[in-house]
């Protein structure tokens, strides 16, 4: 503005006066347009500010708003937050509650099943001993189904007035009660008299107070019948007359019986704790006990001879059976032995064997005699008929004593064969020889012979009959005798043949041969076995006591049945080759009875 005035000023002339008056009118009139303009324009800033202020107001009732309107929003994400994290949650305590209510299905329906399955016998009945539920066990003890009992009372259906004062006992004072092997009569079942273990449990409710009762039984009929057999049992071994040993897989003894310390003059006391070879005669080594033991594991059982030692240092001879006990998984975990005392009936055998020896060498010395003295007899008749008429004899009869001469000698040389093969087997030679192999090489030799006599000869091998433990000399011998005697038989017998079966039994090798021959009568087979007795023209009467001879010493045993005009049966037993090795000693089984 001051700036206008300047420019104005510098406009007038100085020298007019009247150029100076319409200045001055001129600026009085501009500077009542200023004035006006500047109340004007007081106004408009008055207005302004009015409006500044009003707007101010409006801002800060907007801000307000804006503020209530975030408190607002703040106010409503937190109501949000809160409902999120309520259903958050709710949704977390349903999920637990359906986990837990799973949970508690599962365990119930777990539960079920046990009270179900369970082999005890479990009743549920409430405090006035109606039953509420019974499992399956307990159902089926009495022929019925579960739901039968449900509603009914135990005491309509078992009346026992003792059984009654034990459960309102159990009611009453809310204490447990068990009793073992009780005597139980029922009578819907008819069993008779059985044995429970049972149980009677009080079930309480949350103040204490009994609402019902838990009744668990256990049927122990067989356990007490198994203990009263075991006890049975027990006292037959304590008095049986054999001794009866019981030991540990190591040999350490566990128990005898009476009959072991009369025996052997051990007490119990002395005996249980130690090792069995407190018992060794020496006569037996550690090979002997370990083939023991391996022939128990392979077979089952041992059953032999032992040479023991009694307290007093007597020797006596035992027959023995050990047999071997073993757990569930067929684990050895102790032996049992059975034991008797034969050192007097070997001695009496002994006497008996002796008379019996004495009385075969009285009829070896009868048939020597007759045997040998015939052919004798018949050369020295034929040697002085030769020397008195000689010069009166034609050649051909003199040829024809001298072939008489011959036959006899022929005869004598025949009996001294058979008398050397009597001892050419006093130390066989014990060996593990393969059956089928051998049967088929003895066949080779034999089968052909047979057959140009028309005899038909059969073999049936079993599969476990695989190895036997012999002389197979000896064995070949024996055979040969079998069939000679068989061949003998089965003259002038239509469809004749002879049955060879082999097969293994009672842990021995048999070889039975079966003919369908002329068989022998009950007093023929009396004297089989004694030297030089025959039915035979041309025997000697010493096949058979050889062949008993050869099997004796291989420690094997022969049987014989025959019935007339059907046939005759012979059976073989010799050791078991299962196991063993080629040449190996007979000491394990050397004393086999």
């Amino acid at each position: 503005m001051r700036t206008n005035e300047r420019a104005r000023a510098r406009k007038i002339p100085p020298t007019a006066p009247a150029a100076r008056k319409r200045n001055h009118h001129r600026l009085l009139q501009e500077l009542s347009d200023l004035r006006l303009q500047l109340k004007n324009s007081e106004v408009t800033i008055r207005n302004v500010k009015d409006e500044a202020v009003a707007l101010r107001r409006k801002q800060a009732a907007l801000l307000c708003r804006n503020i209530e309107l975030e408190m607002a929003q703040q106010e409503l994400e937190a109501q949000k937050r809160e409902q999120e994290t309520l259903k958050q949650s709710h949704e977390d305590l349903e999920r637990k509650v359906r986990e837990r209510t799973e949970q508690l299905s599962k365990a119930y329906e777990l539960l079920r099943r046990i009270f179900a399955s369970i082999h005890v016998h479990i009743a549920y009945l409430d405090r006035d001993f109606n039953y509420i539920s019974v499992n399956r066990a307990y159902a089926e003890a009495d022929g019925q189904v579960p739901e039968h009992f449900v509603g009914k009372n135990y005491f309509d259906l078992h009346c026992d007035d003792e059984i009654r004062a034990v459960f309102e006992q159990v009611v009453r004072t809310g204490e447990p009660w068990t009793m073992y092997e009780k005597p139980f009569r029922s009578r819907a079942n008819g069993r008779g008299e059985t044995y429970w273990d049972r149980s009677l449990q009080p079930v309480k409710d949350l103040d204490g107070s009994v609402s019902g009762v838990l009744l668990s039984s256990i049927n122990v009929t067989g356990r007490k019948r198994a203990e009263e057999k075991n006890i049975r049992l027990a006292a037959a071994v304590e008095s049986a007359a054999d001794a009866v040993v019981i030991s540990t897989e190591r040999g350490i003894i566990t128990y005898v019986n009476q009959a072991f310390e009369k025996i052997t003059g051990y007490s119990k006391q002395e005996a249980v704790g130690r090792d069995q070879h407190m018992l060794d005669g020496g006569k037996h080594d550690e090979a002997f006990f370990r083939g023991l033991r391996e022939t128990i594991r392979r077979n089952g059982f041992w059953k032999g001879r032992l040479l023991n030692k009694k307290k007093d240092g007597t020797l006596y001879n035992e027959d023995c059976t050990y047999s071997p006990i073993k757990n569930q998984e067929g684990e050895i975990i102790s032996y049992v032995s059975i034991k008797r005392d034969v050192t007097e009936k070997l001695w009496l055998e002994s006497i008996a064997q002796s008379v019996e020896t004495m009385n075969n060498i009285g009829y070896i010395f009868a048939g020597v005699r007759h045997e040998i003295g015939n052919p004798v007899n018949a050369v020295t008749m034929i040697l002085e008929v030769l020397k008195s008429k000689l010069a009166h004899l034609e050649p051909k009869a003199i040829e024809g004593y001298l072939d008489r001469a011959l036959n006899e000698i022929s005869r004598v040389a025949y009996l001294l064969r058979t008398l050397k093969a009597y001892n050419m087997y006093e130390r066989p030679d014990l060996q593990r020889v393969a059956i089928g192999k051998f049967m088929e090489q003895f066949l080779s030799v034999v089968r052909e012979d047979f057959r140009a006599r028309g005899i038909l000869i059969t073999v049936a091998l079993a599969p476990d009959a695989q190895f036997c433990y012999a002389d197979p000399r000896a064995l070949q011998q024996i055979l040969l005798n079998f069939l000679a005697n068989a061949s003998d038989a089965l003259q002038d017998r239509k469809d004749p043949s002879i049955n060879i079966r082999v097969f293994k039994r009672g842990g021995m090798i048999r070889i039975e041969v079966e003919d369908n021959g002329c068989g022998m009568t009950e007093e023929e087979q009396k004297t089989l076995f004694k030297p030089f007795y025959t039915t035979k023209p041309k025997g000697t009467g010493l096949g058979l006591v050889i062949v008993k001879k050869m099997l004796t010493m291989m420690k094997g045993a022969i049987e014989i049945s025959s019935t007339k005009d059907k046939g005759t049966v012979v059976n073989m037993a010799i050791l078991d080759g299962t196991g063993r090795e080629a040449g190996q000693a007979a000491g394990q089984r050397g004393h086999s009875a």
